[in-house]
């Protein structure tokens, strides 16, 4: 049975995100001097470098990070200023089929800004875009796990409306973490 639903599950992602992939990539939005837009190949190595200055997790294979940015731009973008890629936010579509039809919820994998420009609401600019984007591609909820000890991470998600649904032990790369959620 376990083997029959991980076939089920695969197929559906499968099939939800060839329907995504036909979309139009999205495009940038500039915030004073801040542009989001959809992460290029030639930036996976950028991409790198912050996530490995930003977390104590390993770093995704850059072969992942590759099929991302060709081929589910909405849901890997980057902030640049002056060309310049300071930050990134990296989203997982989840799909489900009911009665009612497909659901697709959207799981915050990463969101990082290089440490020179924390504290300039980059990341406020990073989930917002992608808000509108996930919207646009009628996602109905965006879900994530955060550190409990990570004070910043926690008033960016409560300022843009997450809410905690549970504590977790172990989820998030800490011993203690929230599951927080967003309804779109």
């Amino acid at each position: 049975m376990g083997i029959i639903r991980g076939i089920v599950r695969r197929t559906n992602e499968y099939m939800g995100a060839q329907s995504l992939k036909r979309l139009l990539p999205p495009d940038p939005c500039d915030f004073g001097n801040i542009r989001i837009r959809p992460v290029t190949i030639d930036e996976i190595e950028d991409i790198v470098e912050i996530h490995k200055i930003s977390f104590d997790t390993p770093t995704p294979r850059k072969k992942r990070l590759l099929r991302y940015s060709m081929y589910y731009p909405h849901f890997f973008v980057a902030a640049e200023i002056d060309n310049i890629v300071i930050g990134y936010t990296i989203f997982r579509i989840i799909f489900s089929i009911s009665k009612k039809g497909v659901k697709r919820k959207a799981h915050l994998l990463f969101i990082a800004v290089h440490p020179d420009n924390r504290c300039k609401n980059i990341g406020s600019h990073l989930l917002d875009y992608s808000i509108k984007t996930l919207k646009g591609c009628k996602i109905s909820e965006i879900f994530l796990y955060v550190s409990t000890e990570n004070m910043p991470a926690l008033k960016l998600y409560d300022k843009l409306e997450f809410k905690v649904v549970k504590p977790m032990k172990d989820i998030c790369g800490a011993p203690d973490c929230y599951l927080m959620e967003r309804f779109l």
